[in-house]
């Protein structure tokens, strides 16, 4: 189905999205929003916020079953930041459809600098591309950072691990952390 152009830029009021985190880009700030989107097709977005407008930003939400693809995996970016920040602008200039970060995003999950320095360097990359994030043990923390940021708990119904499916293969995302027993 085609869709309406205004359809296809949406204007995310900060102002009307519950959000408490970090701005992904200097000009505004990012609230979450699902929605049923198609696969296939570029499709864009904007965020306007008090801070201005940013964008139009253009990523996909997926591809259907029988298409080629290509992603990128990589994990513990909790130190190290110039290779994280050379890691992301490789990934920037490739053509790929989305990127899954294997946990351990920041080294202490309870610091909220740490998460804002996060999105200031992957924000080249997630503007335009899907990030699939893990929990990992350093993310994890009562304040509840990674979660809040991801939306885990609206995204996957509370459980410690989701499936993303995209075209022919089916990701699963789990949360090193749970407890496995023999039988389980």
């Amino acid at each position: 189905p085609q869709l309406e152009p205004d359809l296809l830029v949406r204007d995310v009021l900060a102002d009307e999205v519950p959000h408490r985190g970090p701005p992904l880009l200097e000009e505004g700030q990012v609230g979450g929003v699902q929605l049923a989107l198609p696969h296939d097709q570029p499709l864009q977005y904007r965020v306007r916020s008090t801070f201005g407008v940013t964008g139009p930003f253009t990523f996909k939400a997926g591809v259907s079953r029988n298409k080629k693809f290509r992603f990128a995996a990589f994990g513990d970016t909790r130190t190290g930041h110039q290779v994280h920040r050379l890691l992301i602008e490789a990934m920037t200039r490739e053509q790929i459809d989305f990127v899954i970060n294997s946990g351990d995003l920041v080294e202490f999950g309870g610091v909220e600098e740490q998460w804002n320095n996060f999105f200031r360097i992957e924000a080249p990359l997630i503007s335009s591309t899907v990030l699939f994030p893990v929990v990992g043990n350093h993310d994890d923390s009562p304040r509840q950072f990674f979660h809040q940021y991801f939306l885990m708990p609206q995204w996957n119904n509370a459980h410690r691990y989701y499936l993303q499916d995209w075209g022919d293969v089916r990701f699963v995302a789990m949360d090193t952390q749970i407890e496995m027993r023999a039988g389980s």
